[in-house]
């Protein structure tokens, strides 16, 4: 699959396609996430107290609505066998500023796609 390039072109189609939506609270992270930090952003959308990112190989849904960010993340091994894996854990910017907490997302998600990654190149069973 191939990552198609993101822009700030507001909603993406009726049924979720390919873009960025962005509105609400949520949008002053979007220039910061949608610029190279998250490599292989296929979509996005920035609403209200969600972020929801999507790449090739896992889904995350940011909640903005608790004390501390927290990220869900689904991560898949692709339609070969259609397996997944879930997680979920909080994030502690080093400081309260839109940048600071987009930096975090950034790296957090980084982090995770490449454990998940080298989890799958030692084999599933290890997940």
């Amino acid at each position: 699959m191939t990552a198609r390039p993101c822009s700030l072109r507001g909603p993406a189609g009726p049924r979720g396609g390919a873009g960025i939506a962005v509105r609400g609270r949520a949008v002053r992270f979007a220039p910061l996430l949608t610029s190279g930090e998250v490599p292989g952003l296929i979509s996005g959308s920035f609403a209200g107290d969600l972020i929801r990112l999507v790449t090739a190989d896992a889904e995350f849904t940011i909640r903005l609505d608790r004390p501390e960010p927290e990220i869900e993340a689904v991560f898949r091994t692709g339609p070969a066998d259609g397996r997944a894996w879930w997680r979920a854990w909080r994030v502690r910017p080093a400081a309260p500023d839109a940048a600071s907490t987009a930096a975090a997302l950034a790296d957090h998600i980084a982090d995770s796609r490449r454990r998940f990654a080298g989890l799958l190149a030692t084999g599933p069973e290890a997940t």
